[in-house]
């Protein structure tokens, strides 16, 4: 799932009730200048790969309101960039 806020395309990952069920889906789908919002208060053990122009944010709440104390997402696994 992808919503339009802004101007600004939003993609979901790792959320129960919406959005891709990994993070590298996620990627795949995106675009530059997407935004990817990444479920909190949860650990992954996964490697990914960035796409260049697409921003990955975590620590959001199955509400979508971002909180890296109560619920920091934890990515273990390596993170490429491709440029």
């Amino acid at each position: 799932m992808a919503e339009v806020i802004n101007g600004i395309r939003y993609l979901y990952a790792g959320f129960d009730n919406c959005g891709y069920s990994t993070i590298q889906a996620a990627i795949a789908a995106a675009v530059s200048g997407n935004r990817i919002l990444i479920r909190g208060g949860r650990s992954y053990s996964v490697d990914i790969t960035v796409k260049n122009g697409v921003s990955i944010y975590g620590g959001y709440n199955e509400n979508g309101i971002q909180d890296f104390i109560a619920g920091p997402t934890v990515i273990n696994g390596r993170i490429t960039a491709n440029a």
